[in-house]
């Protein structure tokens, strides 16, 4: 009922909503602030801050279980081992059941997929950040973590 009504206002008024949900920040706001420990760290529309982090040629694999990094381990093994380390710029978990990887070519992705089992696979697809990945990006970055200290 509160996010209907916000809907509402914000036909005929400037709404400012704080809110630590990034589900309601993305559905409900036209604009987005991110502060990390008081400071201003980003500013945009939902989707091009969603945007940012996704570049070209990034994709997320989703496990039944909590597999990721078990996967991890076995793709960064794989991937000395076959000398693919100078097209995979990066293996990220991003909880106990999701990889992300940035590839420089797309092909690269077919060795990498044949290493999954695939009774563990439950997705495989181009990455799409949410706002929750957004904030957590900035977050963990370490020039946020120098300027706090």
């Amino acid at each position: 009922e509160i996010w209907k009504t916000i809907e509402q206002f914000k036909r005929s008024a400037t709404v400012i909503l704080t809110t630590h949900y990034m589900e309601e920040a993305d559905r409900l706001s036209d604009s987005i602030l991110m502060l990390h420990h008081g400071r201003v760290v980003t500013s945009g529309t939902s989707q091009s801050l969603k945007n940012a982090l996704s570049p070209n040629n990034r994709y997320e694999m989703v496990f039944k279980a909590a597999k990721a990094y078990q996967y991890q381990q076995k793709f960064e093994s794989f991937v000395q081992e076959a000398k693919l380390a100078t097209q995979i710029l990066q293996i990220q978990p991003l909880d106990d059941h999701r990889i992300a990887f940035q590839v420089s070519d797309p092909e690269v992705m077919k060795p990498l997929l044949e290493q999954v089992q695939l009774v563990d696979l439950l997705e495989f697809g181009p990455f799409q950040a949410d706002l929750e990945d957004v904030f957590l990006s900035i977050a963990a970055s370490p020039q946020n973590d120098e300027e706090n200290a």
